[in-house]
């Protein structure tokens, strides 16, 4: 249990993101308490409830970058002679997926077209949220052989995960309990936000650092930078390697 908890230090430039992160609350709640208390509204490109805003565009980015840094992981565990090894794309598609999704509210148009009206979030959550889990099970159990050396990465993943699908799903959820434009139902909305970009910080910090892991440099001096030309080498610590001598794929 000590390696988890040792492993588990947060890097300065994870807490400058979620510093960031918490400062975009702060201006919402900001804007929200002059709104409320004063009746002034000097903008409203920090509203969390609404889009196209800083902190939408601000978590779409958060997800894309967690999709590039996984991108780069896949691509130098990517072998196209082993058609196994095409499952390492499959994270960086699925958080480029996420990114797109948290612009366009593709999951919210669908929520809001079926089911009852009375809910204010939409069907979405009963509909959607079952399969997003099912898909990022299929997704770590086809990637589980570049991961299971990597306890570090594993903890930050599951942590990531659990405040991100707490905050977008089951605080989400909680809302439907509250008047629309009630205090209470501010109060679900900020903290079911800020949950989610603290969320993807920590997601981001994980694939970051598998990357890392795998060799890649990422502005860290401890990281040699990996070429694909050493990935094909045959070097026994690159992910490709580790890769094909899974027994799991021994049948390729």
């Amino acid at each position: 249990m000590s390696i988890w908890v040792r492993k588990l230090a947060v890097p300065q430039w994870v807490l400058w993101i979620m510093a960031f992160d918490c400062l975009l609350a702060l201006a919402n709640v900001t804007t929200f308490t002059l709104r409320r208390g004063f009746g002034y509204s000097p903008t409203t490109i920090f509203r969390l409830s609404g889009e196209s805003n800083v902190p939408t565009w601000w978590s779409s980015m958060q997800l894309m970058l967690i999709g590039l840094a996984l991108a780069v992981v896949g691509y130098f565990a990517f072998d196209r002679q082993r058609i196994r090894t095409w499952a390492a794309w499959l994270p960086a598609m699925l958080f480029l997926f996420l990114s797109l999704d948290e612009v366009a509210m593709i999951h919210e148009r669908i929520g809001h077209a079926v089911g009852p009206k009375s809910l204010r979030t939409g069907m979405w959550v009963p509909m959607l949220a079952p399969l997003f889990i099912i898909a990022v099970g299929i997704v770590a159990y086809a990637v589980w052989p570049l991961l299971r050396d990597k306890p570090a990465v594993i903890a930050r993943f599951l942590a990531g995960f659990a405040v991100f699908l707490f905050s977008a799903v089951g605080l989400e959820m909680l809302g439907n309990l509250f008047a629309d434009n009630s205090i209470g139902v501010h109060i679900e909305v900020i903290l079911e936000e800020t949950g989610e970009m603290i969320g993807g910080t920590i997601l981001l910090w994980a694939a970051v650092s598998w990357a890392m892991a795998d060799g890649v440099s990422m502005g860290s001096a401890k990281a040699p930078i990996m070429t694909r030309r050493k990935a094909a080498s045959g070097d026994a610590r690159t992910p490709r390697r580790r890769w094909a001598e899974e027994k799991a794929f021994s049948g390729d």
